[in-house]
């Protein structure tokens, strides 16, 4: 009917005292009678796992934490959704905050994570969560990822960081893979984000980059490129929001009150 049910969050937090402060990084992902949301808390990052009837908070798992700008203070993020993912029983967890961590639900436990803005050598869990040193960003919308929400597709994951300039794609189980020639842990691939804006589905084996002027088709497994679609009339016309994939076509909303149809 419309009416509220519960609320929490704000300075006193509502409907759960335990959550006054929290900023929210993105809507929930519902799953299984349960609300997972990742949240800024005084600084430090923390998975929120609520009851989606009442909205009370069932288990939290700290997931990063260290020196940063305040989320209020940097326009990028606040901006830009972390919502995270969930696939055979891992949920990846976008932070926007230099790191993805990904959380074993069964276990309440951190399965892996990978540190994106720092050197390898530097990630690491420590009691429980990921170290993270942020860093603060001069970049503003539309220049960068329009949010860190991850895509999933069997074993890979494919996150877009908005403070990051860069696709990655990550092992569901482990995150990183060694490299056979220095041992260090790597990631599967990344590629530059060029003008993409966001990751706008996956179909086949390709996974769908919506960009400023164009969509990018790039392999799955290896990174490469597979095909480029130009958006009718750009770079006149941009996209104007988030499109769909349907009966192999993604339908792209533009600047120009229309929507383009385009063939994947």
């Amino acid at each position: 009917e419309g009416y509220t049910t519960w609320s929490i969050g704000g300075k006193s937090g509502g409907d759960e005292p335990k959550l006054a402060g929290a900023f929210f990084l993105s809507p929930p992902l519902p799953l299984m009678d349960h609300l997972y949301v990742v949240a800024e808390v005084r600084g430090d990052i923390r998975l929120v796992v609520l009851d989606a009837k009442s909205g009370k908070l069932q288990w939290q798992q700290q997931l990063c934490a260290g020196d940063s700008q305040p989320i209020l203070d940097n326009v990028v993020r606040r901006l830009g959704s972390a919502t995270p993912s969930y696939s055979e029983g891992v949920l990846v967890c976008p932070t926007s905050a230099g790191a993805v961590v990904a959380v074993d639900v069964a276990k309440r436990s951190l399965l892996w994570g990978y540190q994106y803005l720092n050197a390898p050598q530097n990630q690491g869990n420590q009691g429980g969560f990921f170290r993270v040193t942020r860093r603060s960003t001069t970049k503003q919308p539309g220049e960068a990822w329009a949010d860190s929400s991850v895509t999933i597709l069997g074993d890979r994951v494919f996150i877009t960081p908005v403070e990051h300039d860069e696709i990655v794609c990550l092992d569901l189980l482990n995150g990183t893979l060694k490299d056979e020639q220095d041992g260090k842990d790597k990631p599967l691939w990344r590629r530059p984000r060029d003008d993409g804006l966001y990751v706008g589905c996956v179909h086949g084996e390709n996974v769908i980059i919506v960009g400023k002027d164009k969509l990018v088709a790039v392999n799955a497994d290896s990174g490469e490129l597979a095909w480029e679609a130009l958006i009718p009339d750009a770079p006149q016309t941009m996209p104007s929001g988030r499109g769909f994939a349907s009966d192999g076509k993604y339908f792209l909303p533009l600047t120009s009150s229309e929507v383009a149809t385009i063939d994947l």
